[in-house]
Parts: C-alpha cells; sequence; structure tokens
C-alpha cells in the first residue's frame, strides 16, 4: 500500500503544477476578456459566426483564412449566447490549452524545463494577448504542439492511434488559417532532411512498408498534404501564360484560376492526388486510408460549413493558397527586415536570451528534438521575415519555438553539476519573469495611462465605447444611424441585427441622401462635394480615433538610431502617439 501511495504522490507531483499554471492561464486569459474594444478583425469574425448562428450561413472565403473559427465561434454562442466576451471566448480557452498541452512533452523538456515552459506560455506578452483576441493565430499554436506531441509518441512508441491524432492536428491547422502550409513545410522539410537516405533506399527497393517511425510520420502527413500544395504552382503562372492564382479582383476571385487555368489547375490537383494516394497505399494501407478519411473528412466538412457550401471546398483546397501567393507579391503590410526580431525584443526577451543560449548549447548534442526545435526556430524567423505581409500575431509562430527552447535550456542547466550556471540562470529568472509579467500585464489589461504598444495594429479605438453611449439613446428613442460602408468595422458587430443601422457607400458619386438621423462617416469622405450638403441636416458633431495603429517610425531608420531608442521603449514605451483613422459622428438637430 505505501508503495501505491508514493505512487500517487510522484504522478500528482508531476500533474498539480501544470494544473495550476493551466488554470492561472485561464484566469490571466477570461479575466476582462470583454473590456477591450473589438479590434477590426475580431468584428469581421464574431459577425460572421454570429451570422451562421442565427441562420444565415457561411461560406468560405480565402480573405477571412479557414472555417474552424466561425464554425466553433458559432457552436459558442448556440451555447453561451453572443456577446463581446463569448466571441472571444475560444481563443481564450484554446490559449489556455496550449500550456496545457506541455504536460504532455514533460519528459522531453524536463521536470523543471516543462513547468517553467508551461509557465512562460502562460505569461507571455504576445501569447497572452492574441489569446484574448478573436483572431485565428493562437490556435496555430495549439495544433502544432498537438502534431509534435504525436511526432514524439510516435517515434517512441510507433502505434496506429498517434498517426490519426496527427491526421486530424493537421486538417484542423489547414481548416483554421494558411500560416499551417508554412509550418507543414518547416515540420515535413526537417523530417525529410533526417530521413532522406532511408528513403532513397526505400524507393530503391519499391518498399515504402518498413520505415523507421520518423520516415513513416514524414510519409505520412506528406502524402496526406500533397495535393493541398498543388497551388504553389501558381508562383509560376508568369512564365506559364496562364492564370492559376488570379491577382485582379476585377477579373473574378482574387487566388483563384481563370480561364483554361481553371482546367489546368483541375489537372494538376488530381494530379498530385493519385501521387498523394499511390505514396500512401505503397507504404502502409490501413493506417493511411483511415488517416486519410480523417483528414480529408475533416477538411471537407468544415470547408463545405457541413455540406452547405460545397464551393468551399474549391476555395479553401485552391483558392486559400493561391490568394495569399497574390498578397505576398503585393507587400499590402510591409515591414522592414528587422521587424520580428525587434518585436521579439520587445516582449518576448525571455525566451529570445534563454533559446539562443540553448541554441548553441544543445546544438551539438544532436537529439532530435533539440534540434528541430532550433531549425523551426530558424526558419520560422526566415520565412515569416521573408513574406510579404508582416503583421504582429504572427509573432506566435516565432514565439513557440524559443519558449520550447528556452524551457528545455533550464532543464539543461540544472542537469549539469556545478553551482554557477545555475546560480547565473536563477537571477536571470528573478529579474526578467517579474518583468515579463508587468510587461504582460501593461499590454493586456486597461490602465489610468495606457502605453502605445507594438503589438496593436488595427485596434478599436477606446473613445468608440463613449460614441456607443451617446447613440443608445437615440437608438432606444427610434432613430435611425448610417455609417459609412468604409467605416463599417467594428460598427456592423456591436450594431448586429439592428434594423435602425444601416450601411451605405457614402465614398464615391453617385451618393444617395443619408437616411440615419445621426451619421458615422470617414473624415475624407465628408469633405467630398458629393456628401457636403447632406451634412447640413445634421448637428453638433464629434471626432473620434476608431481604429489605432503603432506608429512605424521605425521604418527607414538607421540601425544606430533604432538601437538608441530601443531601450526607451523597451523600459518605458517612450514613443509618440497611435496612428489613427479619424472619424466623425453626426448627431441629429435638437
Amino acid at each position: 500500500m505505501m508503495a501505491g501511495l508514493l505512487s500517487i504522490a510522484r504522478r500528482n507531483s508531476q500533474t498539480l503544477p501544470y494544473i495550476f499554471l493551466f488554470l492561472l492561464a485561464l484566469g490571466l486569459r477570461l479575466w476582462q476578456l470583454d473590456a477591450r474594444v473589438f479590434h477590426y478583425d475580431e468584428s469581421i469574425h464574431a459577425f460572421y459566426s454570429w451570422q451562421l448562428y442565427t441562420g444565415e450561413g457561411y461560406s468560405h472565403t480565402p480573405l477571412m483564412h479557414g472555417p474552424f473559427k466561425f464554425l466553433a465561434t458559432a457552436f459558442i454562442f448556440l451555447l453561451g449566447g453572443d456577446s463581446d466576451f463569448t466571441a472571444r471566448l475560444l481563443p481564450a480557452l484554446m490559449g489556455s490549452l496550449a500550456v496545457g498541452i506541455i504536460y504532455f512533452l514533460r519528459q522531453e523538456l524536463g521536470r523543471i524545463g516543462g513547468i517553467l515552459t508551461a509557465l512562460f506560455l502562460a505569461v507571455s506578452p504576445s501569447m497572452l494577448y492574441f489569446s484574448r483576441l478573436a483572431r485565428d493565430d493562437i490556435l496555430m499554436v495549439v495544433w502544432a504542439l498537438l502534431l509534435l506531441v504525436c511526432l514524439l509518441k510516435y517515434v517512441e512508441q510507433p502505434r496506429a492511434r498517434y498517426l490519426y491524432f496527427a491526421a486530424i492536428a493537421f486538417s484542423l491547422s489547414f481548416a483554421t488559417m494558411e500560416t499551417s502550409y508554412i509550418f507543414a513545410v518547416i515540420l515535413l522539410s526537417f523530417l525529410f532532411f533526417r530521413s532522406a537516405p532511408e528513403l532513397w533506399q526505400a524507393l530503391k527497393k519499391r518498399s515504402l512498408a518498413s520505415l523507421s517511425p520518423p520516415a513513416s510520420f514524414f510519409l505520412f502527413l506528406f502524402s496526406l498534404s500533397l495535393p493541398l500544395y498543388s497551388p504553389g504552382l501558381g508562383l509560376f503562372q508568369g512564365s506559364l501564360g496562364i492564370i492559376l492564382a488570379n491577382p485582379d479582383d476585377k477579373l473574378g476571385p482574387v487566388g483563384a484560376p481563370m480561364g483554361i487555368g481553371l482546367w489546368v489547375a483541375a489537372g494538376i490537383f488530381i494530379l498530385f492526388l493519385v501521387l498523394s494516394l499511390a505514396l500512401g497505399l505503397s507504404w502502409k494501407r490501413r493506417p493511411w486510408l483511415i488517416g486519410a478519411g480523417l483528414f480529408y473528412g475533416l477538411y471537407i466538412t468544415l470547408y463545405s460549413t457541413f455540406f452547405t457550401n460545397l464551393q468551399g471546398i474549391g476555395t479553401g483546397a485552391w483558392g486559400s493558397v493561391g490568394y495569399w501567393i497574390v498578397q505576398h507579391f503585393k507587400h499590402r503590410i510591409e515591414q522592414p527586415w528587422f521587424y520580428y526580431p525587434y518585436l521579439l525584443s520587445i516582449y518576448e526577451f525571455l525566451p529570445l536570451l534563454l533559446s539562443i543560449v540553448t541554441a548553441l548549447f544543445l546544438w551539438q548534442k544532436r537529439r532530435l528534438f533539440s534540434i528541430f526545435l532550433i531549425y523551426w526556430a530558424a526558419m520560422s524567423l526566415a520565412l515569416y521575415s521573408y513574406a510579404g505581409e508582416k503583421v504582429p500575431w504572427l509573432i506566435l509562430n516565432m514565439n513557440l519555438p524559443l519558449i520550447l527552447l528556452a524551457g528545455m535550456g533550464v532543464s539543461e542547466v540544472f542537469r549539469r553539476k556545478g553551482t554557477w550556471g545555475k546560480g547565473i540562470l536563477i537571477t536571470f529568472l528573478l529579474v526578467a519573469l517579474p518583468f515579463t509579467l508587468k510587461v504582460s500585464l501593461q499590454a493586456n489589461y486597461p490602465g489610468p495611462q495606457p502605453k502605445v504598444e507594438m503589438l496593436v495594429y488595427a485596434q478599436g479605438g477606446d473613445e468608440i465605447d463613449d460614441v456607443k453611449e451617446q447613440l443608445a439613446p437615440l437608438l432606444a428613442a427610434g432613430k435611425r444611424l448610417s455609417i459609412d460602408s468604409a467605416r463599417s468595422w467594428p460598427w456592423q458587430w456591436y450594431f448586429r441585427g439592428n434594423p435602425q443601422v444601416d450601411f451605405p457607400d457614402l465614398s464615391s458619386p453617385p451618393t444617395t441622401k443619408p437616411q440615419g438621423d445621426a451619421l458615422i462617416i470617414d473624415d475624407s469622405t465628408q469633405h467630398k462635394d458629393n456628401i457636403r450638403p447632406y451634412l447640413q441636416n445634421y448637428g453638433e458633431t464629434r471626432d473620434f480615433k476608431q481604429l489605432i495603429w503603432f506608429p512605424e517610425s521605425y521604418k527607414g531608420q538607421r540601425m544606430a538610431a533604432l538601437a538608441r531608442g530601443w531601450p526607451g521603449y523597451f523600459l518605458f514605451r517612450q514613443v509618440e502617439a497611435y496612428w489613427n483613422w479619424s472619424t466623425t459622428v453626426y448627431f441629429p438637430r435638437l
């Protein structure tokens, strides 16, 4: 009996810290979850989820990434009603789940390293911030961690169930966001380089059935996802003379194949699908067919919105990659090459510094897990820095491997003999962890003096709440409100289902008279000749900041000037005021 009690105590001593950290993460993510005004993207995601919830349906479009968040958020609305809180509940729960998943990596990270990794994830400024924002990025963190767990479990004990769980997580990642393609390239390329000699010998023997677990995991995921990479040939459409990814919205949907390109795209996809099937059946027929059924069953069900929008299968399987290929070359949201390293140094200095030291130390050990983490971190930083569109939420894709590396590095220090390394590490953590928590709380919760945060991009301004309060009595009295379509977000979410609110296009003539007793209009539109006569019918006005952006004065700066300004921003957030969309609300005449 004593042995049994000791066994239970030992298991609890490993489990309880992760339960505590999961609850800590959950509390941080749920606290004042609905306090912040909605971000531009958030309001779009919440509104289309609400439309699905109210029976208006949903059709996938690559602009808004995959369907998973819309379907999951609509389900949350069904359970708990539609509100600002429930609209953000999915990322908050998934961000907390990411912390809990670290429990299944504790053997690879080490006892102390695993606990600290979970803590780093729980209090990370960027992980916390984007766990409280209704976007897809924190969901991708969960899918990446689940795939990593499946890989390590399968390598340790090659059972088919780990492949099936991997197929589900892989499918959900592709149904969430197009960054899944980048992560899949990183994971599969690493496994390919590791297994290339073995794969080559197997191909020469024309037998793939006896591959090692890492090679088998590679072949399984590679063959499943191969057809989804066929739209990548759109990169070469210029030399081919056909349109595989339409760059002009006047011709049709952006990213879609056009004309003869439609037939070529269909042929390419079918060819890749046949190759995928041949590889899978040549490997292990039964597990591959079950895995393919799970992968494509989920993919088709989600992209077709449970078979109510069959066109969504095509917009997902081809249009998603095609659309973002086009956006890459447009450089719509351009940033300098140092954007992500600079962002990491401001918010994720703790895992950044620890991971650099860890990478230098662990590279020589050549352990599969540690080498993959180093490869993952380096490739993520390179690929996202090269991408034509750089935004702050993509930092999560670089931060995750850094946090895992940092946790592993802590374990390595505590495994070694001697005290000086442990002393330095403990001193660093005693300084860095409280400061990280301060940065996290400052960036995520309202305060008396809000700081200008680099994580902010197209965020709803705080004045929106005041404008809503001023408009509430008018709407309650039966008055109508017109909102210029150029300024419709986040108002469409806030006034969802309200028949007294309409969204006319006032930016270009001919312009019909706005029907509202009150009017919200773009700052530049109100000065145009076609709209000016109608504004005389209104009374008092108020200018307000509808959306705000971090000031991008760092663009074009020399590295010396950037370095001189870094300490002031890092320690005190010394920077100019936010950029903003200035908007005007016109109230009725008294």
